[in-house]
């Protein structure tokens, strides 16, 4: 416990925010392979709407590496908890937001300008969360149990995706057919806003991080953090970025283009898609824990990052070449 806040309260604040990061990114990836090609996108040719929509999608993870840029470097002036809350706003306003936009059919093209700058908000913001988040537990946790307690707040991925497929899954299973395109899309949107409300409070009961308490107390707060992050770890902070585009993509072949190659290509039934990515997320919050007790020094993280981009590589290439015509 540090300055009256229980480890496990940080952690779980910190999950919670790394679930409404998620459940916004999952619900609009979801209804863009679904929904937004109709709604927000309308052509005559409906793979030139997806990828519109998809456009959309890009636009937050392209704000994503400013943001957290942006919200670091404030973090490490003005304190961790102030930002998170700001991040958690950001993230989860705009998503209840997006439920509430009127279709192209009312408003024209104010309609996918709307959205994309909504998305621009999320991305910012989704950029200063994770990172955030993580660093919170780290701060609190014994140096023994660092691993474990930062792979708890990364359960919030797969719960953040879990949610929201999950009421997909439900609306498509038991709404009249048409009822999810027409109207029932925007209910998880706004569904959100009690997730929202639940983090904020929890963050609000959790403690400034004890870490950045020692360094103001000891002067060593920087003016300008982001510069000297860059001025003296830049390759690393590079070689970060890299592998992290590496894994994200990998996930959005697998989560996002999969969903929209056999709904819209192959014209299957969304059903058994969607269980699939409930399964797997459910599998995943059990794993996450068992990874993180392994070593958490630099040569077993590495290790354990190479072999879970490695597993995932083969498993990508092996789903490719089991498509007829195609080439991996």
């Amino acid at each position: 416990m540090h300055n009256g806040t229980p480890v496990k309260r940080v952690v779980w604040a910190s999950a919670l925010g790394t679930t409404v990061e998620y459940y916004d990114f999952t619900l609009y990836a979801t209804t863009a392979a679904l929904v937004f090609n109709k709604v927000f996108f309308p052509a005559e040719n409906p793979l030139v709407g997806t990828l519109a929509a998809f456009a959309t999608f890009f636009v937050g993870y392209l704000a994503r590496p400013l943001g957290g840029l942006i919200f670091g470097h404030f973090g490490d002036k003005l304190g961790r908890k102030n930002v998170l809350i700001i991040t958690m706003l950001m993230m989860g306003i705009g998503t209840f937001t997006i439920g509430l936009i009127p279709s192209y059919e009312s408003i024209g093209i104010a309609a996918p300008l709307l959205l994309v700058l909504i998305r621009l908000i999320q991305g910012l913001g989704m950029g200063g969360e994770y990172g955030g988040g993580v660093l919170m537990a780290l701060e609190y946790s014994p140096k023994e149990k660092q691993g474990f307690f930062t792979s708890l707040v990364h359960i919030g991925t797969p719960a953040g995706v879990l949610l929201p497929v999950g009421l997909v899954t439900l609306l498509d299973t038991f709404l009249p057919e048409g009822a999810y395109e027409s109207w029932a899309w925007r209910l998880p949107f706004l569904l959100s806003i009690a997730l929202i409300a639940v983090g904020f409070y929890i963050r609000l009961r959790v403690s400034e991080s004890p870490e950045f308490i020692r360094m103001r107390a000891e002067r060593e707060v920087r003016k300008m953090p982001v510069k000297e992050l860059f001025s003296g770890f830049t390759g690393r902070v590079l070689l970060s970025i890299v592998a992290k585009v590496a894994e994200s993509g990998l996930f959005n072949v697998y989560y996002v283009v999969a969903i929209a190659y056999v709904t819209t290509e192959l014209g299957l039934p969304r059903g058994p898609v969607l269980l699939a990515v409930l399964v797997a997320c459910l599998v995943e919050c059990f794993t996450l824990p068992f990874f993180g007790r392994c070593p958490t020094g630099s040569a077993g993280g590495r290790c354990t990052w190479a072999a879970r981009s490695s597993s995932s590589c083969s498993r990508c290439r092996s789903s490719c070449s089991s498509r007829p015509g195609t080439r991996c």
